[in-house]
């Protein structure tokens, strides 16, 4: 009884936590081809509350290959609200950047790392 009680109160606190701010999932694509590629990035928030326009947001971005379980790149930064955009920027500033823009249908997202275009991603 104890442990569905534990489960019963996390399961209140992280629904509680997702009704702010959202986790994103992007998918590598290759609009060329009109087909999905190999990576994924998830977009997580690491705090509690709502985001809002031009005010950073702390999340973490993984980044997966294929079917791995394991993030081959993981860091830690700021998601910003501008008018029609998303950006994240992790906290060195220079280790990874992700715009995706909203006015696309969230169908138009760019990864950099470093100053190395990464790809194309569609989120959800």
């Amino acid at each position: 009884m104890k442990a569905i009680l534990v489960s019963l109160m996390s399961l209140a606190s992280a629904s509680a936590f997702a009704a702010g701010a959202e986790k994103y999932v992007c998918n590598e694509f290759d609009p060329a081809n009109d087909k999905l590629l190999q990576h994924t990035i998830v977009l997580t928030p690491e705090q509690a509350g709502d985001l809002e326009e031009e005010v950073p947001f702390k999340y973490s971005l993984k980044i997966y290959s294929g079917s791995e379980i394991q993030e081959t790149l993981e860091s830690d930064g700021n998601l910003v609200l501008e008018d029609v955009r998303l950006e994240f920027n992790s906290t060195d500033g220079k280790k990874a950047n992700f715009v995706v823009y909203l006015d696309e249908g969230m169908k138009d997202g760019k990864l950099k790392i470093g100053n190395k275009k990464m790809g194309d991603f569609v989120c959800r």
